[in-house]
């Protein structure tokens, strides 16, 4: 059974959406592990670092750090 077709809410992207789950597309869902990894990755290795700092070593930007941890997918920075 397939779900409806939205737009997801980060790219745009029109995808077929299933019921219980984030209105994110596959290909975003990829990319913001990806980032996350990133971040978590940089974090790790340089302790007590800004979420200036960690956007600006990684490419992902402040405001999507900023959200991941309001999230929870990151602990800490």
């Amino acid at each position: 059974m397939g779900g409806r077709r939205i737009r997801c809410s980060v790219c745009g992207g029109v995808f077929e959406h299933e019921a219980g789950i984030p209105a994110i597309c596959p290909d975003c869902v990829i990319r913001e592990e990806e980032e996350c990894r990133r971040v978590r990755e940089y974090v790790r290795d340089n302790r007590g670092a800004s979420a200036a700092q960690a956007a600006a070593a990684t490419g992902v930007e402040r405001s999507r750090i900023m959200r991941y941890l309001a999230n929870g997918r990151l602990e800490s920075l």
